[in-house]
């Protein structure tokens, strides 16, 4: 995710998954609970003995079909336990005496009598019967009393999780798209789980994005945080990503596409957003397969950004760089570049800089005659490109691993809590938000147990189907780049979806 401008501001161990099938959120896995052993049936020669309680629910192993990855942590998860056998039956068939028969009848009289005179004392007393319970003196066994579990929306061994939101209000309506599409997802599963676990959002804010607003930010995650979306900066994810990766923590970034980060090592990382070289390819692609102008001018600042797209530019072989313009950043004429650009013999413009210039670059192209397409990043997704290029803007192309939001419901949602429609930001933050809610379902998890989900894909989201490589990062072939061009038919600028690029079939 960029600033306004352009510029970019600077496994483990696992347990099975509890499903032989794609994780599909909206619909949260509940626990396999294995079937409760019969009692055995009562001996008349024996007082009634109490079955043992029901063992703990553990996930079975998953199916053939399911391969999981190498985890990225040394962390191994426990061995589930297996359930505890049946009490055996008793050894001896022979009857009893009839003495003895009546012996133990009279006993069972007694101790009967005794309590009901001690429950007619209870309610005498104004005690409720069913909130006491009382069992008559047996050398056999004694009756377990069943306690609920306690789901609270705090720290400690079996209370309710929370997750954790890292944003960048300095990014502006991305940032707060992001925010609130990942308050949407939490409000949502907490209604509709009204009986479970109310999993609690812990927000935090890098500001300017200093160590010292980041290291804040990351002290506000305690530790009932089991997940946390964020970060949006690239560059915050190797810093943050240690202090997660220090206390097991696993995070999604929504926006961060920076592809150096993957490989940086971190254990907890995980990125749901194509790379800046994913976009660069579908940029090829579209350039090359649908608009067949496969001769490209690259114009670029120097800063890492764009001088990353242009090199991965440089070496897709869909295309042709023919030459390539270093600008200032801020540069408002651009008669000299386009003199560089008509004799190149280009078809079309890449171009790396900003919403306002990228305006100034297209209004000096289309003046001096170039028709050609011009593509760009993010920033043309800005309306006020729009606004600036008018007509001049035709024949632009915006190509962003962001995109509309996959929830008809949400968006319904999203735009009756906020009164505006979400962004394209909104999407990628609310599926972080639904993955990492789902890991929860509706009883207390771990950090350890939202790892082991993570480890196991796909994942059928709002926007389509996901997973993660070994290192974290967006698996390939799920790769979807969105194209979009502006309208400037009518008086209200905006930018309108073209087509998707996937580029598993590129």
């Amino acid at each position: 995710m960029e600033l306004p401008d352009g510029r970019l501001p600077e496994s483990f161990g696992k347990q099975a998954f509890p499903e032989p099938k794609p994780f599909e959120i909206g619909s949260p896995a509940k626990p396999v609970v294995p079937p409760q052993m019969p009692a055995p049936p009562a001996e008349p020669s024996k007082m009634p003995v109490t079955p043992p309680a029901k063992p703990r629910p553990t996930s079975p192993k998953p199916g053939p079909s399911r391969t999981p990855r190498t985890p990225r942590s040394a962390q191994t998860p426990p061995k589930p336990s297996s359930p505890k056998p049946s009490l055996p039956k008793s050894t001896t068939n022979k009857k009893p005496p009839v003495v003895l028969a009546a012996l133990l009848a009279a006993i069972a009289a007694i101790v009967c009598c005794a309590v009901s005179c001690d429950q007619s004392d209870d309610n005498a007393a104004g005690d409720r019967p069913a909130a006491r319970v009382t069992t008559a003196a047996s050398p056999a066994a004694e009756v377990p009393v069943p306690v609920a579990p306690v789901l609270e929306s705090s720290s400690g061994p079996g209370k309710c999780p929370a997750i954790g939101f890292l944003g960048a209000d300095e990014l502006g309506p991305d940032a707060l798209d992001a925010r609130r599409a990942v308050k949407l997802a939490v409000d949502r599963h907490n209604v509709s789980n009204v009986t479970g676990c109310q999993v609690r959002l812990v927000e935090a804010d890098t500001g300017h994005g200093a160590p010292s607003q980041l290291a804040d930010a990351l002290a506000r995650f305690g530790d009932d945080v089991v997940g946390v979306v964020g970060p949006l900066r690239s560059a915050e994810v190797g810093p943050a990503g240690v202090w997660f990766d220090a206390r097991g923590l696993p995070f999604i970034t929504p926006s961060a596409g920076d592809p150096a980060v993957a490989a940086l090592g971190l254990g907890m990382f995980h990125r749901l957003y194509p790379t800046d070289l994913d976009v660069a390819d579908a940029a090829a692609v579209l350039l090359s397969a649908k608009l067949s102008a496969g001769k490209v001018f690259v114009v670029r600042h120097d800063g890492a950004l764009d001088m990353r797209i242009a090199d991965r530019l440089l070496h897709n072989t869909a295309v042709t760089v023919v030459a390539t313009a270093q600008v200032q950043a801020g540069l408002k004429d651009y008669a000299a570049v386009v003199g560089q650009i008509l004799p190149s013999g280009a078809e079309s413009v890449y171009f790396t800089g900003s919403t306002a210039e990228a305006a100034d670059l297209v209004k000096a192209l289309r003046a001096a005659g170039f028709g050609g397409p011009v593509v760009g990043g993010e920033p043309l997704l800005d309306l006020e490109f729009s606004r600036l290029a008018g007509y001049a803007a035709v024949n632009t192309f915006a190509v962003c691993g962001c995109g509309e939001w996959g929830d008809r419901i949400y968006g319904e949602e999203f735009r009756k809590a906020y009164q505006q429609p979400p962004g394209r930001h909104a999407g990628a933050a609310f599926d972080a938000a639904l993955l990492l809610l789902g890991a929860v379902g509706d009883r207390p998890r771990s950090r350890a147990d939202v790892r082991q989900t993570l480890a196991y894909g796909p994942f059928v989201l709002t926007r389509g189907t996901f997973d993660f490589t070994d290192t974290g990062d967006l698996d390939r072939k799920y790769v979807e780049v969105n194209v979009y061009r502006p309208n400037v038919s009518q008086s209200a600028p905006e930018m309108l979806p073209m087509t998707t690029i996937r580029l598993s079939t590129a």
